[in-house]
């Protein structure tokens, strides 16, 4: 990224994220910050658990309600 371009590059990174469902994005930030040196096999049994856990939430329900309505999601759990 060009210096000038950084800040630009931040906030637009920033409001992607924060768009995202809390959940999803908590257990993301679990996984690459506790489980990055896991080996391939343990990782991915990590990585099945932590996605069964934000598929079961209501963000979940709350982001394919959205989708099928054509609508922007609105999260509860933030």
């Amino acid at each position: 990224v060009k210096a000038q371009d950084f800040d630009r590059e931040v906030e637009e990174l920033a409001e992607r994220y924060l768009a995202l469902s809390s959940e999803g994005a908590r257990q993301t930030k679990l996984m690459l910050s506790a489980y990055q040196d896991l080996p391939h096999g343990q990782f991915f049994e990590e990585y099945l658990h932590r996605q069964s856990i934000a598929i079961a939430s209501p963000d979940h329900d709350e982001a394919m309600n959205a989708l099928r309505e054509k609508r922007g999601p609105v999260y509860k759990s933030r």
